[in-house]
């Protein structure tokens, strides 16, 4: 620290003061005491306007962290690495720190985008918030996955939750959709229609876990994505129907929607007689109980 080159000034914000040194300054409050304010992050605080910005006064003296060294405040934390020197705040820290810091150290600032929102990398992956959505973590697989979305520009926009398991894999929602990763497949994306058939359909039950994004440019502007056991496909004209077991295979003899039969116009059901029965532009598909297909 060095001399003192002021003396103690009296009169800050909640009764505080504080002293110069040639090496930084000690900050005192009633409620956290003296605390040491030096070196770079001492820098950043004053950029965000010391105790009158958003951290406030400091509510520890800097402490390790790996990498680096970080320093607490009331309204958030300034962390100091390699990667630089960079304050975490607001709706970011509040989740950053309930998570206990889990996704290590800052990388970036805080950079606002669409819809009010803001982000902020860190050594694991980012954290983002909007007003419609809250705080919620991007990391790993489903954050490259959403990446080729376009990130909150693209049809999936923001995170509505966080990660969670499901069968052996995780699904992550979106304001637009969801995507689910399992590490056989990979992690793949699904627009709010398809999710919303996926779901209506039985979901991971039914399909298992999608092995395919949404593949475009089938005809007449049709659609479809692969799971593991079928797939979602649909046209403009037609919805999204479920392809599936034993009518699926029937279908793709037929030349799939290319064919004479075309897209789907119902999902499967099951009829009085026990069969099952999916509908087509161009006809119907009918498995009896015995295995047998007929196509109409």
């Amino acid at each position: 620290m060095g001399y003192p080159t002021t003396d103690v000034v009296f009169g800050l914000k909640e009764g505080g003061a504080y002293q110069s040194y040639q090496g930084g300054a000690i900050i005192w409050t009633p409620s956290y005491g003296p605390r040491v304010s030096v070196g770079a992050i001492r820098d950043v605080w004053a950029s965000t306007g010391f105790e009158h910005g958003t951290l406030g006064y400091p509510t520890s003296d800097e402490y390790a962290v790996p990498g680096g060294v970080a320093q607490n405040y009331q309204g958030g934390v300034i962390t100091s690495t390699a990667a630089g020197t960079f304050v975490v705040n607001g709706a970011i820290f509040q989740k950053y720190d309930a998570m206990g810091r889990a996704l290590g150290y800052p990388a970036s600032r805080q950079t606002g985008i669409k819809d009010g929102g803001v982000y902020q990398n860190f050594q694991y992956g980012s954290l983002l918030w909007s007003p419609a959505t809250g705080a919620h973590v991007s990391a790993g697989a489903t954050r490259g996955a959403w990446a080729l979305t376009g990130f909150e520009n693209g049809y999936l926009g923001y995170p509505t939750g966080d990660e969670i398991s499901v069968a052996g894999g995780v699904t992550q929602t979106y304001q637009g959709g969801a995507i689910y990763w399992t590490a056989g497949l990979g992690a793949y994306s699904m627009a709010a229609d398809y999710n919303a058939k996926f779901e209506t359909v039985g979901g991971l039950s039914a399909l298992g876990f999608p092995a395919t994004n949404r593949v475009t440019g089938l005809k007449d502007g049709g659609a479809y994505t692969n799971f593991q056991k079928g797939a979602l496909i649909s046209s403009p004209a037609t919805g999204v129907h479920l392809s599936t077991g034993a009518t699926r295979d029937a279908w793709a003899g037929t030349g799939f929607e290319g064919g004479r039969l075309g897209y789907p116009t119902t999902d499967n059901y099951v009829t009085a007689d026990g069969s099952t029965v999916q509908d087509f532009q161009g006809g119907r598909i009918t498995i009896s109980k015995d295995g047998t297909a007929r196509i109409e």
